[in-house]
């Protein structure tokens, strides 16, 4: 094998390892970035839901004071 074959064949194996390594990195990052897109919705979604059920203790305790049944009017 002449020098040329077999220092080629070294460049395209650090070449693939390289981007061996860049693809998975890149897919790491794209796992987290969905992790982190869903951390996101689930707390939008909470807050959401915790603000629309504060309205309504608010709107709740606010009906109790003026009626006193608990019934909103």
């Amino acid at each position: 094998m002449s020098g040329m074959t077999f220092g080629s064949i070294i460049e395209a194996d650090r070449r693939l390892r390289i981007h061996g390594a860049w693809q998975r990195q890149q897919k790491k990052v794209q796992r987290d970035a969905e992790v982190w897109r869903r951390y996101e919705e689930d707390y939008e979604l909470q807050g959401k839901s915790s603000s629309s059920s504060s309205a309504a203790v608010a709107q709740q305790a606010a009906a109790r004071v003026e009626g006193g049944d608990g019934k909103a009017e």
